[in-house]
């Protein structure tokens, strides 16, 4: 009966969790963010002040999940970004193991633009939100969709913000330490940019947020630990 009220309990805290996201992201990007834009003059200042913005609410919501004990995370105890990337672009790949990865991520450091999937970016409650941003739309898979998102990193590389890319192109085989085989598509940007590769590894304790796997599922049972570690930088030849 105990067991049983515990992970009632859980569900409904995930619940909350979910409706804050989801909430939460409604109001930025139908409230704030506009708003923080009129406030900003430049394209790279508009997307920064709204990155920023976006991590303090993925901040909160994260205090929420590790107080409730729903996720031991703390972006308090990632790892410092190496010192010779401060104030410098770079390209950042990572393994993606969760949907709760990206928030991790993004709770962690400054401001970074991440390739994300396209009906992300149809979504009423965030596309608004990632578009505001300046995230890259990671297209449908073709070649020429994969070009648009090549220039479009480079755009932003240019503009000194850093680009996230999950080069397994989804998210990581379940329950593996295996990866999928990585595409090329980000090791391209960092050559073309002449800029440095930042290797990041996400670990789980167990595999939760999966592809086929519901929210509530994830908090039936014991918390779940969550760690980001960024790894040494790798030069690009041209870097």
């Amino acid at each position: 009966m105990y067991s049983l009220l515990v992970s009632i309990a859980r569900i409904l805290l995930a619940g909350i969790a979910s409706f804050m996201f989801w909430t939460g992201a409604a109001v930025l990007s139908w409230l704030l963010l506009p708003a923080l834009r009129l406030r900003s003059h430049g394209r790279w200042a508009r997307a920064r002040v709204c990155q920023s913005a976006v991590r303090r609410a993925l901040r909160i919501l994260h205090a929420f999940m590790h107080g409730t004990g729903l996720l031991d995370y703390d972006y308090r105890q990632v790892g410092a970004l190496p010192a010779d990337l401060a104030g410098r672009p770079f390209v950042m790949v990572a393994n993606h193991p969760s949907l709760i990865d990206v928030s991790a991520i993004a709770s962690a450091w400054g401001a970074t633009c991440v390739v994300a999937k396209r009906p992300l970016f149809r979504s009423l409650f965030v596309g608004r939100l990632l578009r505001y941003c300046d995230h890259i739309e990671g297209g449908d898979g073709s070649v020429l969709s994969g070009a648009a998102v090549i220039k479009e990193a480079l755009i932003r590389l240019k503009g000194g913000l850093p680009v996230l890319v999950f080069p397994e192109g989804t998210r990581s085989p379940a329950g593996s330490t295996s990866l999928r085989p990585f595409k090329r598509g980000a090791f391209e940007i960092a050559c073309r940019a002449r800029v440095p590769i930042l290797p990041v590894l996400v670990r789980l304790d167990r595999p939760i947020l999966l592809k086929s796997q519901r929210w509530y599922q994830a908090a039936e049972r014991r918390r779940v630990r969550l760690t980001v570690e960024p790894l040494a930088p790798i030069a690009t030849q041209a870097n």
